[in-house]
């Protein structure tokens, strides 16, 4: 194998990082880092691209902003790295620790099983490959990889004693993702004015494991509580001070929620939370909202909470609160005015009934696509929209009833893991409803379900990209159902491996540490004392012995002229090894030899066999 088809494939092997770690780059970034590993690989581009290159740390500052955080640091020393291929590929230099580098610097964007797997496997293909001098087959990869097996074991344990014992700090998680703007996503106010066409997508938002399995209509996931209203649009008031009494709920959920992106300091838990029982960050509760926000924000959290299914009974809300949730501006649009006195009823179930029946008699569709609707009244003319637009309307027909009403910003739907049991949510069950207080208890209505009840009953992600059940979905063809089998398997294990690993910070290394009886000072003295232990060992086992020096093919002469009792590299230059050509009957043969292993060994050409063949032919002289 020639260099450059070596050093190809070094390069070609880093393009995957890219699209593992997409829920923590921008997609510009992925496209260009692509595109720019493509370009190396298959040609060689100008060094001035090199400097040029250094361009694109604008950009990463301009659009993420000027921070010391891995989302800046990270896709800058990329740059370095891209700069640093390409004149690597002028100077025909190939050199592992730029692998090892990239790989290892996208690593702190996740911790999923699919991306350490590949990093594994990359490592391994890229290390073989740089020790494998002849041809490259199967059968040379698992010779290289047996010849190395006690460096990988070693290397391996290494890597996990580094990780238990290596001093965790707060904040050691790198950010959490954000929802880039104009893709629909979690949100903390409603903005219909400004926001138009949503695209999809499938980033992972949150993983939850409930206590109990529940269908994708049940799934109402309370993230921010949305009580001021311009007439149109949504955000959060001041917190509302107010000792809340309420009935002991009949049905308490628990739940573990591991979050894959940031909220804005906001804790994504089901329907009506009540306590927080477990957290890995300092959180505070706004009691009338029953929601939780992080004091520290943008960082990954897991959570242990109990959450009531179905709201709170008997939950009395003072009357000098009930004025915020009945709060409108003074302008009231004509078009507001009279959809209202045409649902208008003394009773408030029938008030509702009249505002499902008119939007579907009137032609009212769900779509991410409506267009500008700057104003209500645009909403209302255009007849379509998405949730938040749905919401905002019944949410200020019911306040001009005098019903206190509020929005509430969250997730509805999750894909079902069988196999772990547990839900995946994503970005694009990100939804908006309404929870209008009567009777001393806050209850649920969905209006998009009024009009797209498969948006509902099927969960976001579901409805939106293939807009049937995933139990028909499975059960369309027996490949369909292995698929999903196999998918669902490795969507677990992905899972499992994340939550731990993500999971493991200061609070576990203290209990740990407690559980072995020792400080935690002492903990980090034992780590430091068997990184030193399994360091030494990996230096025994690969201390340099004599022909440890030698270049493969250097060994190869080596063991011949040890065949025929002579030091061939006394003289270590090609004149020297030319001189010992009247060793031998046929010395023609001895001096082609030498003149493949001058052009293999310096030249870089793949001519191994050859020349070991020719030595095999030849024959010691008489003496």
């Amino acid at each position: 194998m020639s260099f450059k088809l070596r050093d190809d494939i070094k390069t070609f092997i880093l393009i995957p990082a890219l699209f593992l770690s997409y829920d923590f780059l921008l997609p510009w970034m992925v496209a260009y880092f692509s595109i720019a590993l493509l370009i190396i690989t298959f040609f060689r581009p100008w060094k001035v691209l090199a400097y040029l290159n250094f361009i694109t740390t604008y950009f990463i500052f301009k659009t993420v902003g000027f921070f010391i955080i891995p989302e800046t640091m990270v896709p800058n020393l990329s740059v370095f790295l891209v700069s640093q291929l390409i004149l690597n590929k002028h100077a025909k230099r190939n050199e592992f620790y730029l692998v090892f580098l990239w790989l290892g610097s996208f690593a702190l964007f996740t911790s999923s099983f699919y991306y350490i797997s590949y990093a594994v496997i990359s490592l391994l293909i890229v290390f073989i490959i740089d020790e494998t001098q002849s041809s490259l087959s199967l059968k040379s990869l698992f010779l290289s990889l047996w010849r190395y097996k006690n460096q990988f074991f070693f290397i391996t344990l290494l890597t996990i004693v580094f990780f238990i014992f290596f001093p965790r700090f707060y904040q050691f998680l790198p950010t959490a993702n954000f929802v880039p703007q104009g893709k629909i996503g979690y949100s903390k106010e409603v903005n219909n004015s400004t926001t138009s066409n949503l695209q999809l997508s499938s980033q992972v938002a949150f993983y939850a494991e409930l206590s109990t399995i529940l269908p994708p209509d049940a799934l109402y996931w309370r993230g921010r509580v949305l009580a001021y209203t311009d007439g149109y649009n949504w955000k959060s008031t001041s917190q509302i001070f107010q000792k809340v009494e309420y009935s002991k709920p009949n049905r308490i959920i628990k739940q573990t929620i591991k979050f894959e992106q940031d909220f804005d300091g906001d804790m994504i838990l089901l329907n009506t939370p009540i306590e927080v029982t477990t957290s890995n960050l300092a959180l505070y509760k706004d009691q009338m909202d029953f929601t939780f926000k992080g004091y520290s924000k943008k960082k990954k959290a897991v959570i242990e909470a109990n959450s009531a299914l179905n709201g709170l009974k008997n939950l009395k809300l003072r009357k000098k609160n009930k004025e915020k949730y009945i709060q409108l501006p003074n302008f009231k649009p004509k078009e507001v005015q009279n959809f209202f006195k045409a649902i208008d009823s003394p009773s408030l179930d029938e008030f509702i009934t009249k505002f499902k029946r008119k939007i579907i008699k009137d032609g009212y569709s769900y779509t991410l696509a409506p267009g500008q609707l700057t104003t209500i009244s645009d909403f209302i003319r255009a007849k379509k929209g998405y949730c938040s637009h749905f919401a905002s309307l019944f949410g200020i027909l019911l306040r001009m009833k005098e019903i206190p009403t509020r929005l509430v910003s969250g997730f509805q739907g999750g894909e079902l893991n069988k196999m772990g049991k547990f839900y995946l949510v994503k970005s694009n069950d990100a939804h908006v409803w309404v929870e209008y207080y009567d009777n001393n208890q806050w209850k649920t209505i969905d209006p998009t379900g009024f009009i797209a009840p498969d948006r509902v009953n099927l969960g976001g992600s579901q409805y939106l990209s293939v807009g049937v059940s995933r139990a028909i979905e499975e059960n369309r063809s027996y490949a369909s159902a292995a698929y999903y089998s196999i998918k669902g398997f490795f969507d677990n294990l992905n899972y499992r491996v994340s939550l731990f690993l993500d999971n493991f910070d200061r609070n576990k290394q203290k209990s740990l540490s407690e559980s072995l009886n020792l400080t935690r000072k002492a903990f980090y003295i034992l780590g430091f004392f068997i990184f030193l232990v399994i360091s030494a060992i990996i230096y025994l086992l690969n201390r340099p012995k004599h022909k440890a020096y030698y270049h493969p093919l250097d060994k190869l002469l080596y063991k011949f002229g040890k065949k025929h009792k002579f030091n061939i590299f006394k003289d270590n230059t090609i004149k020297g090894l030319k001189a010992h050509n009247d060793r031998f009957v046929n010395s023609n043969d001895y001096l082609r030899a030498i003149e493949l292993y001058q052009r293999a060994r310096y030249g870089r050409e793949d001519l191994y066999k050859e020349i070991k063949e020719i030595l095999s032919r030849l024959k010691h002289a008489k003496n």
